[in-house]
């Protein structure tokens, strides 16, 4: 059991590193305009993975927030119809 999770584990942290790696190709493609929207830092990018998370310490992390509307008039035709 024991390899297994081993094997797992490693699995996992190869896929996170490929993961990371790619979006810090397409990052750096970004303009340092973009960058700066975004809040990551070019500098930290041009160092590597070992960098990761990018943002400086500085500048908290982003939080998006998912505000609930008011159902529209048109759902309940739409939720009859199907």
């Amino acid at each position: 059991m024991k390899v297994l999770i081993s094997i797992w584990q490693w699995l996992a942290r190869s896929s996170e590193r490929r993961a990371v790696e790619i979006t810090r190709r397409k990052l750096l493609e970004l303009d340092d305009r973009t960058l700066g929207d975004i809040g990551v830092s070019r500098a930290l990018l041009e160092l590597g993975p070992q960098a990761w998370p990018w943002r400086p310490e500085s500048e908290p992390a982003a939080v998006l927030t998912v505000v609930p509307t008011a159902p529209s008039e048109a759902q309940p035709a739409l939720d009859r119809a199907a």
